[in-house]
């Protein structure tokens, strides 16, 4: 909304909730390591490489390597 001033403000109720954040429902890089080992045995030694090439930034392929087994 656009006072006669021309600030631009927004509503009360338009504004995002502040305050805690609501729990993420995505598991762990853990606990999907945990499940590929279970479900591809095979494919350890690859997740082992995987993890110490992108450090912290696994989680993206450890999720598409999830949706592949899952489908």
């Amino acid at each position: 909304m656009i006072e006669p001033t021309g600030r631009k403000y927004r509503l009360p109720e338009h504004r995002y909730p502040r305050g805690p954040a609501s729990p993420r429902s995505d598991s762990t890089p853990e606990e999907k390591l945990q499940l590929l080992r279970e479900r591809l045995p095979e494919v350890g030694e690859y997740l082992q490489a995987l993890k110490k090439r992108s450090p912290g930034r696994s989680t993206l392929a450890l999720r598409r390597l999830l949706q592949l087994v899952n489908d």
